[in-house]
């Protein structure tokens, strides 16, 4: 018995739904489904507005509990959610947006409770450089981690930038985010099991899609999107996916 496991964000969520079309029946076939590969099961654990310090941890845990997985694909998030002490999960992308405030925001009311709250946040714990060099520090910390347990344990590991890598609305802060990742002595670390074959980024070195790594992934279309005011990925938008990392990854 082999086991595919999977982990993302609301992307690769096995129960997406969408507060902004709450009567849309959002139960179709994700991504992870309709990969074919020398797998028996599939285990995904991909929570909605999840950030790298989440899923990273669910991801080892489920691996130092179980011998059966023999290959992760993992879409990786925004870098700069996180998740608060009592769980809730944290988007400074979103809550920077100020859509609260703004009289042409499509979100404010279908969201306001979540965005109110994370503006909330942001104030009480800004994203500031400093922030940005602990959480980069951090899931790099992280990331290698299980990538150094995938390896110890013969897995074979998929990763692709799924969303924005850093979207913060503050050019200097995307700048410096993605100027501190590539100078990071693990992102280096990354590079060479990459460039080695030990591990396979599909999109690697993740930030070079700096203008939006969703629209090379997936058309900004509603032919593949659930609607103009959100871009989460629909039925179409699944199998296109599906199909993309058929095509570009190698080790499945």
């Amino acid at each position: 018995m082999s086991t595919l496991l999977v982990c993302g964000c609301s992307w690769s969520d096995p129960n997406f739904f969408t507060n902004l079309h709450p009567e849309l029946d959002c139960n179709w076939p994700k991504w992870p489904e309709l990969l074919e590969g020398p797998w028996d099961k599939i285990v995904n654990l991909s929570k909605g507005g999840s950030g790298l310090d989440l899923q990273v941890p669910l991801m080892m845990k489920y691996i130092m509990l179980n011998d059966d997985v023999s290959h992760i694909i993992y879409q990786l998030s925004s870098w700069h959610r996180w998740t608060t002490p009592s769980g809730y999960r944290q988007n400074p992308c979103l809550a920077k947006s100020m859509h609260t405030k703004r009289e042409d925001s499509v979100l404010k009311d279908a969201l306001r409770p979540s965005l109110e709250r994370m503006e909330e946040i942001e104030k009480m714990f800004p994203t500031n450089y400093r922030s940005i060099m602990l959480r980069i520090d951090n899931s790099l910390v992280l990331l290698n981690a299980l990538i150094d347990l995938c390896l110890y344990k013969n897995i074979k590991f998929i990763g692709w930038q799924g969303i924005h890598f850093s979207n913060t609305k503050d050019k200097s802060l995307d700048k410096f985010t993605y100027k501190y990742f590539i100078q990071h002595e693990l992102f280096h670390r990354l590079d060479d099991l990459q460039n080695h074959g030990k591990i396979e980024f599909i999109n690697w070195p993740l930030v070079d899609n700096m203008a939006d790594s969703m629209e090379i992934i997936l058309p900004r279309s509603t032919n593949f999107r659930v609607s103009v005011i959100d871009a989460h990925p629909n039925a179409n938008g699944q199998r296109f996916i599906a199909q993309w990392i058929h095509q570009h990854a190698t080790t499945i």
